[in-house]
């Protein structure tokens, strides 16, 4: 093994910090703008030029700022999932925000609340690199562009083991699996590296930082390190779990381990034209999946008569048939377009549930909030604390005529089953269900307990993510959170209302076929199990004029593939994972792990603690790595969560003190301290909430 110290790091104590940031995603760039801010707020003090701190950034991508769900090279028709407006100016002040860069870099899209997330990503491309010119005014900033796969203690500094990415000017292209056992493999390692000195040019055309030499020896390879004063890691989403199929797949149906990059992924040499697609999966990925075989395929979709829903027209190379498998054997539920506004009743609940929290509330009470909340939304006025007796014979909802009793009953269902009281049972449930959750967010029909259970979560998110962070709950008690969350996020963090409508408009052209949910169908390595047969004959596939279904394909089976598409996400936190950092910072015990949770254990400003709370200075993490810690990681608001701004501040404070480990105190000044607004929504895709719902 190869030990390399970045380019011009300072030796013994010139006072130089030296810092290392692993990730380059929209975790990294949001705390690395808090530190550019606060360096440029000390003007000609400690850190003015270029010799105050160090900074090597440690990440495989081709593009920094913007992680693999921003990838400036997909497919536009893959869309944003919260709205681009929480996309602010930076700490900085030296970026705009992206509805003011939007109207020059793309202007018909100024005025689209779910952009493509490729345009996202050069918004993100383009911020990083004034983020390095920011930072270069205080400090040399290097890129080792690799995977970070261990770190280790180098007496009170740190060093970070790098495994190399590909050469440069290559991305490694993922592959599927062929049928069977014997081959498999993974998109978890391809990244495109940056090629060796000088400044680099991102997709947006700015400059990227320096890249460190020794990080470009080959592929396979690794180099170490360091030492560094300071190491954020910001890994975002990890790179395998051990829950994916392909690490033990049997089945002769071949397997796609992952849908990203579609382009690669789902092309038609690996998902041919005519074919029948299952899919493990039924969240954003599967949506993903979706759209890029039949938009991504030469499919259109236009208004319906109706002028709220789409018809869809299939392409020619389009497969025959998509069946999703779900957990719950639902999709995701459509969320509102932004500015909606609530019934009145539900704004009310919105105010009321906000006054009810307090510091130290245990999951069981916030649970209840959103509960209570749902029920006063439905149109209940007289909130009932479920701490108090309920009158048997209840008050009446002056709305539907119900008695709270009754409302309350039917809210409860919901969250514990993941389905309304009187949603159908058999075939068309999850059709059913997809369709209510578009009606109800588009006004067409009353919101039901689904739909109440969805807004107050949304709306209550900030509360919750600060209320509940850090929680010593017990682990029973966090379980039913956790399976609550799950339910939750379903019914408020799912597609955009127009990708909601061009899913149901695949399900009505047949392109995607819900019967398996309807059914109970499951899949595990050994393949795709059927319920217990009744005897009914296979339905025959129908072709649609144009797409081309080979002949043997026309006639098949209910409960037959002929490929498998893998869309479950990695899942957040540092357990389970086949990621070698992760699995480094568990086993050598520089993080702590709660019973029943799944990610670190963090201070206010991201330092690792240990299990009685000591802090392990100088090691930060912030992100999906700290989950169950800290929730609601996968959002592009940079506000919701403190750990950045207040790793910045105290980072700063050691930086202008003159000596790297002169300050071990880790807050934020209450003059630069952002707190979430009240609508804040965290976006929820294709990631955290990527299990099977």
């Amino acid at each position: 093994m190869n030990e390399q110290h970045p380019p011009g790091r300072a030796h013994g104590g010139s006072g130089t910090l030296r810092l290392a940031v692993v990730g380059s995603g929209p975790k990294a760039l949001f705390a690395l703008e808090e530190l550019a801010a606060r360096l440029d707020g000390v003007g000609a003090g400690a850190a003015e030029g270029a010799g105050a701190v160090q900074v090597t950034l440690i990440d495989p991508s081709a593009v920094l700022g913007t992680g693999a769900a921003y990838d400036p090279s997909q497919p536009h028709y893959l869309r944003l999932n919260v709205t681009s407006s929480i996309l602010d100016a930076p700490a900085t002040g030296t970026s705009p925000t992206y509805g003011e860069w939007v109207r020059t870099a793309h202007p018909p899209l100024a005025e689209e609340p779910y952009p493509p997330r490729a345009v996202v990503g050069e918004y993100l491309a383009g911020r990083f690199a004034q983020l390095v010119t920011d930072l270069r005014a205080h400090s040399t900033v290097h890129l080792v562009s690799g995977r970070a796969t261990a770190v280790a203690r180098d007496d009170e500094r740190w060093t970070v083991e790098v495994e190399q990415a590909a050469p440069a000017g290559r991305r490694a292209a993922p592959r599927a699996s062929a049928p069977g056992p014997a081959a498999r493999s993974t998109p978890e390692n391809g990244a495109q590296s940056h090629a060796e000195g000088g400044a680099q040019t991102d997709a947006a055309g700015g400059p990227q930082p320096d890249v460190a030499g020794g990080a470009q020896s080959g592929i396979g390879g690794t180099t170490t390190l360091g030492p560094f004063d300071e190491l954020l890691l910001a890994t975002g989403h990890a790179s395998g779990h051990h829950g994916a199929l392909h690490h033990s797949w049997r089945s002769p149906t071949p397997l796609h381990p992952a849908v990203l990059p579609v382009g690669a992924m789902l092309a038609p040499e690996h998902i041919p034209p005519g074919s029948r697609v299952a899919v493990r999966g039924g969240a954003l990925t599967f949506i993903d999946a979706a759209l890029a075989l039949t938009e991504g395929r030469g499919g259109t979709f236009t208004p319906a008569a109706d002028g709220r829903r789409f018809v869809h027209h299939r392409g020619a190379d389009e497969p025959a048939v998509i069946r999703p498998i779900t957990r719950q054997g639902l999709l995701l539920d459509a969320k509102p377009d932004p500015g909606t506004a609530l019934p009145p009743e539900a704004q009310q609940a919105v105010e009321d549930g906000r006054a009810r929290f307090s510091a130290d509330m245990s999951p069981d009470r916030v649970l209840q909030i959103v509960v209570d909340a749902a029920v006063q939304a439905l149109g209940s006025t007289d909130l009932l604390d479920p701490l108090e007796a309920v009158d048997p014979d209840g008050s009446f909802d002056p709305v539907g005529g119900r008695s709270i009793p009754d409302v309350r009953a039917d809210v409860e269902h919901t969250l514990a089953t993941g389905a309304e009281p009187d949603l159908p049972r058999g075939p068309g449930r999850a059709t059913a269900a997809l369709e209510r959750s578009i009606d109800a967010v588009d006004g067409t029909r009353p919101g039901g307990p689904a739909w109440a259970l969805g807004r107050m979560w949304s709306q209550l998110y900030p509360q919750i993510t600060e209320t509940l962070r850090g929680s010593d709950a017990p682990e029973e008690e966090w379980a039913r959170f956790r399976d609550a969350a799950q339910v939750l996020e379903r019914f408020a963090f799912g597609p955009p209302l127009v990708n909601a409508r061009k899913l149901l408009a695949m399900v009505e052209s047949g392109a995607v076929d819900l019967s398996w949910l309807d059914s109970g169908v499951t899949i595990d390595a050994e393949g795709i199990h059927p319920p217990p047969m009744d005897g009914t004959a296979a339905p025959e596939l129908h072709a649609t004029p144009g797409l081309h279904v080979a002949p043997e394909l026309r006639v098949a089976p209910d409960f037959e593939a002929d490929v498998v598409i893998d869309a479950v996400l990695t899942p957040p936190g540092l357990l389970g994972l086949t990621d070698s950092l992760a699995t480094s910072l568990v086993e050598e015990r520089l993080v702590t792990v709660r019973p029943g949770r799944r990610g670190a254990m963090v201070d206010t400003d991201g330092t690792a603690l240990t299990a009685d709370g000591t802090r392990i200075e100088h090691l930060s993490l912030v992100g999906r790595p700290t989950e169950d810690h800290v929730i609601g990681h996968d959002t592009l608001n940079r506000h919701l969560h403190h750990e950045g701004r207040a790793w910045a501040e105290r980072v700063a404070q050691q930086i202008t003190a003159g000596c790297p480990h002169a300050s071990t105190a880790g807050s934020a000044l209450a003059s630069t301290a952002d707190t979430a607004g009240p609508g804040s929504l965290p976006e929820s895709a294709p990631t955290t909430k990527e299990h099977q719902p």
